[in-house]
């Protein structure tokens, strides 16, 4: 089981800044399966994605900006199911 804490700590080494740098920085949403990770910075050249850090695992997932992070909150083990989450290397 992830804590709050824990879940800043992959946050930020998968983010690679704090969460309050004023360009790139991040926030955590807790929700039941985990964490939602929302970078504050989307430029042109940067697709946005959604990352999750799963609760139970620590595993960070990216989601396609197709899926909306409301949607990932409400119902998260179905957009698992549907096939859209990837699992990120660290």
């Amino acid at each position: 089981m992830i804590t709050q804490e824990q879940a800043a700590a992959i946050a930020f080494h998968t983010c690679g800044v704090p969460p309050n740098d004023p360009r790139r920085g991040w926030d955590l949403t807790e929700f039941e399966a985990g964490w939602l990770i929302t970078e504050h910075a989307k430029t042109p050249r940067r697709v946005a994605v959604t990352r999750v850090i799963e609760r139970e695992s620590g595993r960070v997932m990216s989601f396609p900006p197709s899926v909306p992070p409301s949607l990932i909150m409400q119902d998260y083990e179905a957009v698992l199911r549907d096939g859209v989450g990837v699992p990120e290397e660290r």
